[in-house]
């Protein structure tokens, strides 16, 4: 099947704009209102480049649409126009743009609930579920004080895969610290009133958290309900479980959690010791048909000495619990060959970091030979990144907000099957986010709530994470069309990577197709926003329009 040519999104203008015309005659261009697009940092205030008078959202169905309204001038209340589409009124979610310290420097990120009655210079975010919503364009007005911004949301008939399959995810969290930040003099409460809300965020931006908190089981008492709520384990499990998420972690530790802490007195260095907990385990596994999304990851970052360790965690977890599959940071090569050579010892999902998945100066190349390699063994290949050594786009508050959404394009490029993430989504370090983050700001994506208003609060780069995973979703279904190589057209015409005849240009400081300030090598991507959003919003629309057609 041919690529999808320009021609084809000069088609799909008509039915974006169609409609607009007259909104657009009788709103002109504004010097105090602009729209942006999600993916960008806007300051209180400003009016960036790039702004428009209108604000055009796509998305896939059974989704998400997101978008920007920077407010400079006086403002004022903010509603819906009472000819807009119901479906937008309905659907539409705002918040305002709030700021916070990182490194020295006051950074747009938190995104608190916005107040529709109050005026003045702000950033509003508008988040639209397109869950179960109809292919169509939905337009209308959204009045800002006496100015007007119209809106028109186009969704495809693509739709994103259910959120039990489709890209998977796994994030480390920690959900009694979100509790003890929330309400300090009562934890439990706070767990009580926002423990469901948590686990619903994370299932409707297909996040797969690491940590069941109070759903975790008991080391003598499993599964079974106690008195309390916190101690309704099975329940609690249930529930969260239940919401939907394609990736559900088995309760075994890594070497990370004190030794006197395992869960169910498992313990990573001795796999022996899994047995008798699993078989406790599985059956309610079995009775909730998890199994088959079920993963066990009992080891960060092995090193060589540790591979006979992880070929005995997977005879342990293969005998115990053979629907599950093994999961651990680690990269394929000839020394740990016999991982992956298909016997009762083998590692079934290998999360390898970004930036060493190709190799380094002098041999850029050279470790993709083995993920190659692994591919034809049948393995499962993930990616993992995290705060470091420059080298890969990721997720850092420092960073372009389009970061993580080209990490999850550059996934969708190399077919990975999902991506783990260890730093933690809220780890605040004895700080208060709202004020300042901790580092990178790489440990927080969620904002904590208050004793009256405990559901958690997302921020720009959870949104962009959820983005990424949409995006992740769709460039992998354009590559099962249109190939590897016609992605890769796709990405780098739009300017996102820099590819040749179809493949990824590399660089590193020496020995790479271009140089680049890293001894990794690793494809070299947009670093400015403005241009990697412009880019994020063409391919997506190409690749939408290629997919949703005859």
């Amino acid at each position: 099947m041919p690529l999808p040519s320009a021609a084809d999104v000069v088609r799909l203008r008509p039915v974006l704009l169609v409609g607009l015309l007259a909104l657009v005659a009788a709103a002109p261009a504004r010097a105090t209102l602009a729209a942006y697009q999600a993916d960008r940092r806007i300051a209180p205030g400003t009016l960036p480049p790039g702004g428009r008078t209108v604000l055009v959202l796509t998305a896939p169905g059974n989704g998400f649409a997101d978008g920007q309204v920077s407010v400079v001038g006086a403002g004022g209340p903010l509603a819906w126009d009472t000819a807009a589409a119901p479906e937008l009124v309905a659907r539409t979610s705002f918040f305002t743009v709030a700021r916070t310290h990182v490194a020295g420097r006051l950074v747009p990120d938190p995104l608190p609930p916005l107040d529709p009655a109050a005026g003045g210079q702000r950033v509003i975010f508008l988040r639209i579920s397109t869950v179960g919503l109809a292919p169509g364009v939905y337009r209308g007005l959204l009045d800002v004080g006496a100015e007007t911004m119209p809106v028109a949301l186009t969704v495809f008939s693509y739709a994103l895969p259910p959120k039990t399959t489709g890209f998977r995810t796994l994030f480390e969290i920690q959900p009694e610290a979100y509790f003890e930040r929330v309400n300090p003099a009562d934890p439990l409460a706070a767990g009580q009133a926002s423990n469901r809300a948590l686990y619903q965020l994370l299932s409707d931006y297909r996040i797969a958290p690491a940590e069941w908190g109070f759903g975790t089981p008991g080391r003598k008492v499993v599964y079974k309900d106690g008195y309390d709520w916190y101690t309704r384990r099975g329940t609690l499990m249930r529930i969260e479980a239940n919401m939907g998420f394609n990736t559900l972690r088995l309760p075994l530790s890594t070497q990370h959690q004190a030794s006197g802490a395992w869960v169910g007195g498992a313990s990573p260095r001795d796999p022996a010791t899994w047995a008798p907990w699993l078989a406790k385990v599985r059956p309610f596994w079995l009775q909730n048909a998890w199994q088959d999304r079920a993963v066990a990851w009992a080891w960060d970052e092995p090193g060589r000495r540790q591979f006979p360790l992880l070929a005995a965690q997977a005879r342990a977890l293969h005998a115990s619990f053979p629907e599950a599959k093994l999961l651990s940071t680690a990269s394929p090569s000839p020394g740990n060959r016999f991982l992956w050579d298909g016997g009762a010892n083998d590692l079934d999902s290998w999360a390898v970091l970004s930036r060493r998945f190709y190799g380094q100066y002098d041999d850029a190349w050279g470790r993709y030979r083995s993920i190659e390699a692994l591919r034809r063994a049948h393995k499962e290949l993930w990616s993992y990144t995290y705060h470091g050594v420059p080298g890969s786009p990721g997720y850092d508050a420092t960073e372009p907000l389009t970061d993580p959404r080209l990490f999850f394009a550059w996934n969708a490029i190399e077919r990975t099957a999902g991506t783990l993430y260890a730093d933690g989504m809220v780890t605040y370090k004895r700080l208060d986010p709202w004020t300042s983050l901790p580092d990178a700001g790489q440990s927080v994506f969620i904002y904590p709530g208050t004793p009256d208003a405990p559901a958690p609060v997302s921020s720009l780069r959870l949104e962009a994470i959820r983005d990424g995973v949409q995006d992740a979703n769709l460039f992998e279904a354009y590559r099962a069309r249109f190939g590897r190589s016609g992605l890769v057209r796709l990405l780098g015409q739009n300017g996102l990577f820099v590819a040749r005849d179809g493949q990824l240009i590399l660089g590193c400081v020496h020995g790479c197709g271009r140089f680049a300030w890293t001894k990794y090598s690793f494809p070299l991507w947009q670093h400015a926003e403005r241009a990697a959003s412009d880019g994020l919003e063409g391919a997506r629309l190409r690749a939408l329009v290629a997919l949703s057609g005859p």
